[in-house]
């Protein structure tokens, strides 16, 4: 292996150790959010449109184990001055154990509502001719179950890549390949991985 090869390898390893690290910090954080909405309903607000002719909303609420995301879009035909709304708000209630539940009962009253393995999602349309507007909802729920196992699995990747790494080396074999090395300790023939690089747990 070549001083490139080397450096190179080197700087994946220190890559994948970052994304593990950041997959973990998101895997608890989401745990904490998960615990503090089983006790509190929280909603924050954010209007990303305020015009004449239209405004389009996004909440996002926190509500007993699952995110609920909601979005809408009002389209006016005859423009109108919009009201003054805070450029964000924040909301914070009991939760409610059967939200999910309720969820899920709207969207399968709506023609384009869809549920797949607790992830729920529907979208409804209405309209007005007479008052010359649109309004287009978008929601999506998602369980803190999904995030959280998906955001776990670079960090235990990684615990048994250090596990498997650290019993090749106490039987004197290849971290990168597991080829047997106590006859040729310097250099694994079969990958090429220097005996440096090998006392190295990646």
């Amino acid at each position: 292996m070549t001083k490139s090869e080397s450096r190179g390898s080197g700087m994946k390893r220190r890559f994948w150790n970052l994304l593990t690290a950041m997959s973990l910090i998101f895997a608890i954080s989401t745990g904490a959010i998960w615990i503090r909405s089983l006790f509190r309903e929280d909603s924050f607000s954010l209007p990303f449109k305020q015009e004449a002719t239209g405004e389009f909303e996004v909440e996002l609420r926190c509500d007993f184990g699952v995110v609920f995301w909601n979005s809408v879009y009002l389209h006016r035909k005859v423009p109108k001055q919009p009201e003054s709304l805070d450029p964000w708000n924040w909301q914070s209630f009991p939760s409610h154990p059967n939200a999910l539940g309720e969820f899920k009962a709207v969207a399968r009253q709506i023609k384009n509502g869809s549920t797949v393995q607790g992830v729920t999602w529907c979208c409804e349309s209405q309209s007005s001719q007479q008052e010359g507007w649109k309004q287009i909802q978008f929601h999506f729920a998602l369980p803190y179950a999904w995030p959280m196992t998906l955001s776990l699995i670079l960090p235990v990747l990684w615990l048994a890549t250090r596990i498997i790494g650290r019993r090749r080396c106490a039987k004197g074999h290849c971290l990168q390949c597991g080829y047997d090395l106590r006859a040729t300790p310097d250099r694994c023939p079969e990958c090429g991985r220097v005996a440096a690089e090998r006392d190295v747990v990646a």
